[in-house]
């Protein structure tokens, strides 16, 4: 869960998932439009369109690479690469686009109509596209330092060669659209010579539909240049906003269990609202989820699957101790419970408060922990002996967020018997994109990030049905009333930001939490 200590929104270079199937097809839309160029260009001897050629392939190549980022969505390589070769491309795309220009005025014989001299038309745009060119790449060059003066050395260059892209091919457009007009003007083309009035008449159509088509050519390349150009400055700047200064805290990212083993001995004492508000909902929603678990146990032959329920990822064990409090006051269910999470550091704190709990109770009830990584779990061979035949019910409270939706609902899949239950809650995606879980090491003062994901409830939702689960409503009161699909959404106003404390105001008005019960379905 996101740290609502920080001050600001925290730096991504991604508020969101790369899509691979979006990357892929785009990729192969490119190899098939490079490999169709090719052929033509080849067949007719264009090779004035190289450079489109060559465009086409860093398109290709920077949608393959966008692929990468997918898997680590924090990598400032695979980032940087996709994003310079897709911009770089833009500019091989209008040089051609330029010599195509020159080839029309000289197959017209209207050089004097153009506002550049025929023999100085195509140098002088494709310098100016070289210039640019080689500028994006020097400032894409600059930025892979990844230093913060090198970022700031990046960014001027590259926003120097946009403009000198801006300027050049605005100027084209003007020398086209007047070559364009002058040509149309004269009626008959009675300045041109006859043998070219005859094939200029002739082929009227054929010219102007090319004129056509570099105006088109040029307003994609113009609309799609610019954004692409904003978003990436904008990704930079928000970068360098993020770079620590000398007064400001460091951030190191590591493996989500390292991170957890760090974070065990302050996780339950560091103010962190979305925790607060998620033990406060679980409250709530544990007595109509061990309802739904209850009835599934006079269907059940083997007691150990009847009587299990799991905590996947239970951490310091902060809803388990709510599950043995929620089970205290059900007499006649009797459940064997079972605390699954990767980190050892997280295992021992919840150690130590489930004994502290125990001392508390007339009949304690035993809690088995056990360690299980969910990211390295690809088979039920590797689930610890504890689970037995499966659980009845499973419950994960903020933990989706650190784990892909396919592996997280097979893993959930393989530790629940058929019919069972499984209650989720998370960082809803509309906080997800704008912070993410962390927290700050007391003793070094450096800010710790695991590695984390953005996962938006349809997503979520999509998910669990590809893996055989379907929503199940859990109750009928208040619990329910704001919910949409079966969906809990909680996001923060100024009641609850009085109950959750300081470090959820400037959370207000913001979607922070959402919680849905699934069940696996039945063989």
């Amino acid at each position: 869960m996101s740290d609502p200590a920080d001050g600001g929104v925290d730096f991504a270079l991604y508020r969101y998932t790369p899509s691979i199937p979006a990357a892929a097809i785009f990729g192969v839309v490119f190899i098939g439009l490079s490999i169709w160029h090719l052929i033509r260009l080849i067949k007719h001897r264009s090779y004035f369109f190289v450079p489109f050629l060559i465009g086409l392939l860093l398109e290709c190549a920077g949608y393959f690479a966008r692929i990468f980022s997918h898997f680590d969505t924090k990598a400032l390589g695979p980032y940087i690469v996709q994003t310079m070769l897709i911009l770089v491309a833009p500019p091989l795309f209008a040089a051609s686009i330029y010599m195509t220009l020159g080839r029309i005025i000289v197959k017209l014989d209207a050089e004097e109509m153009s506002l550049v001299p025929i023999k100085y038309l195509t140098k002088v745009f494709v310098v100016g596209d070289v210039i640019s060119f080689l500028l994006q790449c020097g400032g894409g060059g600059y930025m892979a330092a990844g230093t913060l003066s090198a970022m700031n050395i990046g960014e001027n260059i590259v926003i120097g060669g946009l403009a000198i892209q801006l300027l050049f091919f605005g100027f084209f457009v003007i020398v086209s659209a007047v070559f364009h007009w002058c040509v149309k003007k004269r009626t008959g083309y009675s300045n041109l010579p006859p043998r070219t009035i005859s094939q200029s008449v002739r082929t009227k159509m054929t010219w102007e539909s090319v004129m056509w088509a570099l105006y088109i050519a040029c307003l994609l390349i113009l609309t799609s240049t610019s954004p692409e150009h904003l978003c990436t400055m904008t990704t930079i700047q928000d970068m360098l906003a993020a770079e620590p200064s000398k007064n400001s805290q460091p951030t190191q990212y590591v493996d989500t269990v390292e991170a957890y083993n760090k974070w065990a001995e302050v996780y339950d004492t560091d103010g962190n609202f979305l925790q607060r508000l998620d033990t406060i909902e679980m409250r709530s929603l544990l007595p109509h989820f061990l309802d739904r678990v209850s009835t599934l146990q006079d269907k059940v032959e083997t007691t150990a699957a009847r009587s299990s329920i799991i905590d996947l990822g239970c951490g310091t064990g902060r809803n388990t101790v709510q599950l043995l409090d929620a089970l205290s006051a059900r007499k006649n269910d009797t459940f064997n419970l079972i605390g699954l999470d990767a980190s050892p550091g997280m295992l021992d704190v919840a150690r130590t408060a489930l004994n502290e709990h125990a001392t508390k109770q007339t009949s304690p009830q035993p809690v088995s922990l056990d360690i299980l990584d969910i990211l390295q779990t690809a088979s039920s061979s590797q689930l610890p002996p504890s689970i037995g035949a499966g659980a009845s019910g499973v419950i994960s409270t903020l933990v989706l967020e650190h784990i892909p939706l396919a592996q997280f609902f097979a893993v959930a899949s393989m530790i629940m018997r058929p019919g069972a239950y499984l209650l989720v809650t998370n960082m809803h995606e509309e906080m997800g994109m704008q912070s993410q879980a962390g927290f700050t090491d007391p003793e070094s003062g450096v800010k710790i990030r695991p590695t984390s994901y953005c996962h938006a409830v349809p997503d979520v939702l999509k998910a669990a049905q590809e893996a055989g689960f379907s929503v199940a409503n859990i109750g009928e009161n208040d619990v329910t009333s704001n919910c949409e699909e079966g969906v809990i959404i909680r996001g923060v106003d100024e009641e609850l930001r009085h109950v959750l404390g300081a470090r959820a105001g400037k959370w207000v008005g913001v979607k922070v939490w959402f919680g849905i019960c699934f069940r696996k379905a039945s063989e």
